[in-house]
């Protein structure tokens, strides 16, 4: 019963997002891209292709990364136990130079 409690508070509870700016990016902001990091355990062990913001932004210089745990990634995270749990990256540049 208690391990039910848990997973229904951590589905039902608010995505975790973390945004970092690069320089002084201008809003409005414009998608550039996003890609999906896979970790193992709880997200101890990073697994896969290691992706650069950079490469998303392409040759600006001031964009925001948006990296998030969304409902979904949750729920993939609870189903499997914690034994894989993705993330989703965002990164977006100003509308405006």
């Amino acid at each position: 019963m208690f391990l039910c409690t848990c997973a229904c508070i951590g589905l039902l509870a608010s995505c975790y997002t973390a945004e970092v700016v690069v320089g002084h990016p201008k809003p409005p902001y414009v998608k550039a891209g996003s890609f999906k990091n896979h970790h193992l355990i709880w997200g101890l062990v990073s697994v896969g292709h290691r992706h650069d913001a950079k490469e998303l932004s392409g040759d600006v210089d001031n964009y925001v990364v948006q990296h998030q745990w969304s409902f979904i990634d949750g729920l993939v995270s609870t189903i499997t136990y914690g034994l894989y749990t993705p993330t989703t990256t965002t990164v977006f540049v100003s509308n405006r130079p």
